[in-house]
């Protein structure tokens, strides 16, 4: 488990340049010894696959209530690096693409990684731009024509978020972290703040220095995720309510969700500490948020017979003694379990009225919950395919239910 207090020492290697490049940071001397260069490759790989699961017979809209929630849906796919937003019958309204390898051609580390051929996630700007995420390889910026604003290739991964004029994201580092393991390399994950117009780098707060100031950090064992130490997997920028909600945290903290120890912490920037934590009830958890006062979490293995699950939790007090796994207020599943069930990934937005978008990401699916009465009232299935010969469903990393864009009418 986590969290005996570290830091780094005078012998460790020095910090590579605040938002250097992957191949900028193999020069700037960061290893006084030089560590597997293979092992470090195979940590930055670490991704997701386009697709796992045969396509259907059927895609499109399955389902459309009148009790849904009006707006349109923005979603990433994995059979293309773009994003798409489509009405609320399934047509296609707008889309962006950009190719990684037209970003930084000369990119060796990415010229046979998957996720090199997709966008991970993506966030809508109100001029109509958006800025997206490669997995493991960075962010770019482009206007609404799809037109690149700027790009870096600073190892961004799982998710983003913009306020105002900042861009907040995730970003790894595959290198030696002595606190950890003396000589074998592990990914070390970073909130990081960018200049929304620049893109240039204006923050940066380690995940592993801030969990060490609580315990020890362990390397992982676990196979085709050795050194994978937290597995980071959504950020989200708490403003006064969700601050309000959890003891200790303040508005401008960052929620944040690490799968690989089934924990979703706080983050306070100033001094690079952990206020406040809680585990379970989930198992290897998605998309955490504050809503109301409680967590509403895409709970990937911790149904019954490992499927997912949608909860919505009580949120751990830190003084006295809280129960271990706190009982959730309300559950949702398939029926039968395992006709709700994704691995990997996965969403979990409260819309507006309370109704839950879920994205199911291996399957290609997002379905719209009534929570009221548990019905499905919006359903749709990625027509979008994967694999050599197509035989697959492309993974649908994320579904966001937005307005309807103002720009659209222009």
């Amino acid at each position: 488990m986590l969290l005996a207090s570290g830091c780094w020492s005078n012998a460790d290697p020095e910090p590579a340049a605040p938002g250097a490049s992957r191949k900028e940071k193999r020069v700037q001397g960061r290893w006084r010894k030089a560590p597997d260069d293979a092992v470090i490759e195979q940590l930055q790989k670490l991704g997701y696959l386009e697709g796992t699961r045969p396509a259907p017979g059927f895609w499109g809209v399955a389902t459309h209530d009148a009790a849904s929630v009006p707006g349109w849906n923005l979603y990433t796919s994995g059979h293309a690096p773009g994003a798409w937003l489509m009405d609320a019958k399934g047509n296609l309204v707008h889309s962006w693409r950009a190719p990684w390898r037209a970003l930084f051609p000369k990119d060796p580390v990415a010229e046979d990684n998957p996720a090199a051929r997709y966008w991970r996630r993506v966030a809508l700007l109100d001029d109509g731009g958006v800025v997206a995420v490669f997995e493991g390889l960075g962010v770019v910026r482009l206007s609404h024509d799809s037109t690149v604003v700027w790009a870096r290739d600073n190892d961004a991964h799982h998710d983003l978020q913009v306020v105002g004029s900042d861009l907040w994201l995730l970003t790894r580092t595959a290198h030696v972290v002595r606190t950890v393991h003396p000589t074998i390399p592990v990914l070390e994950d970073f909130v990081v703040k960018l200049d929304l117009a620049t893109g240039e780098e204006t923050g940066r707060w380690s995940l592993v220095r801030a969990m060490e100031k609580v315990g020890p950090v362990v390397r992982t064992t676990e196979p085709g995720h050795e050194g994978d130490l937290l597995h980071t997997n959504s950020l989200e920028v708490l403003d006064a309510a969700g601050a309000a909600a959890l003891e200790g945290a303040e508005a401008g903290d960052i929620l944040v969700s690490m799968l690989a120890v089934d924990t979703v912490a706080v983050l306070h920037p100033d001094t690079e500490t952990i206020v406040w934590s809680q585990r379970g009830p989930w198992k290897r958890q998605h998309d955490p948020h504050v809503v109301d006062g409680e967590l509403l979490v895409f709970d990937n293995l911790g149904g019954h017979g490992g499927n997912s699950r949608l909860l919505r939790v009580p949120l751990q007090l830190l003084d006295g003694e809280p129960p271990s796994s706190p009982p959730a207020t309300w559950t949702w599943k398939g029926d039968p379990s395992e006709s709700f069930s994704t691995a990997f990934c996965g969403i979990a937005q409260e819309l507006p009225g309370g109704n839950v978008l879920a994205t199911e990401s291996c399957h290609g699916r997002v379905i719209e919950i009534d929570p009221a009465t548990g019905d499905v009232v919006w359903e749709y299935v990625s027509e979008r395919v994967a694999g050599e010969d197509n035989e697959l469903i492309a993974a649908l990393f994320e579904v966001r239910r937005v307005p309807r864009p103002a720009w659209l009418s222009r």
